[in-house]
């Protein structure tokens, strides 16, 4: 998870002391990728002017507003991202916000044997694979249409993976590049309370990788701070379900609707 995507930053203003004020706010490891002006490949443009930010949007460039003590009246429409203190944006930051801008999935977790990332249209198709299985279809509800499905994750990338740090992200084995699966938590309405879900492929299972997984995830989740409790909704006859819960240290709780039964763990103990 080490491979940066943004190689240049690139500062667009037409006054030298809020980019005097910009160089002198950004953290050391920034200051190598820093440019002022000019076009150049894989980069973050950083503007204080309205229409400029518009124009480079309209070309497709990655762009960012940046709002200072001179253009408060700004209102970036239609700009994504919009940067007030340098100070507080650091390099992985801006990586985020590159990656963002120009479609490219972030990576959220590393294991020993997979990355997780998050999903992409590209892997609907593997997806398909993977819900093709009799073992899914007992327990999970199946995939929709596959228009549907585009349009679903479309929604799911714009609205979800833009605004939190959780989601279902796509399980990829680092040997061969391979989606074996789907996993992530998201929260419920319940307070506090974050859901864990996922899927393994049928051909790819009793290889110990759901718990590799399952249990990066709740190590994940214990770095948010809004989250106290990660539960799984498990069917009463999911045993193989069952046994991994109680070997991440879940409990098991009340039964829910449709013969499901609720374990839990307290991530903040």
């Amino acid at each position: 998870m080490n491979h940066r995507y943004v190689n240049a930053l690139v500062i667009s203003s037409s006054d030298e002391k809020t980019i005097n004020s910009f160089l002198q706010n950004i953290a050391d490891d920034i200051a190598p990728l820093i440019h002022i002006g000019g076009y150049y490949d894989d980069a973050l443009y950083i503007c204080d002017d309205e229409s400029r930010c518009r124009s480079l949007a309209a070309q497709g460039y990655a762009v960012c507003g940046l709002i200072h003590a001179h253009n408060r009246d700004c209102q970036f429409d239609g700009i994504g991202y919009i940067i007030e203190d340098p100070a507080e944006i650091s390099l992985p930051d801006y990586e985020h916000i590159y990656r963002r801008l120009t479609g490219i999935p972030a990576d959220i977790l590393e294991t020993e044997r997979f990355i997780l990332r998050e999903t992409t249209l590209d892997d609907l198709d593997r997806m398909f694979e993977i819900y093709d299985d009799d073992d899914v279809r007992r327990f999970i509800e199946p995939l929709m249409s596959r228009e549907e499905e585009e349009e679903y994750f479309r929604n799911y990338i714009d609205r979800i993976y833009a605004f939190y740090n959780i989601g279902f992200w796509s399980v990829v084995r680092k040997s061969d590049g391979m989606m074996v699966g789907r996993a992530g938590i998201e929260y419920t309405d319940e307070d506090g309370v974050a859901e864990l879900g996922f899927i393994i492929d049928g051909r790819c299972r009793r290889q110990g990788y759901a718990y590799e997984i399952t249990s990066a995830i709740i190590d994940y989740a214990r770095d948010i701070e809004d989250i106290d409790t990660v539960i799984a909704r498990i069917r009463e006859d999911n045993t193989a379900s069952q046994d991994l819960c109680r070997k991440l240290g879940m409990s098991p709780g009340r039964e829910l609707n449709d013969s499901l039964i609720r374990w839990s763990i307290d991530v903040r103990s």
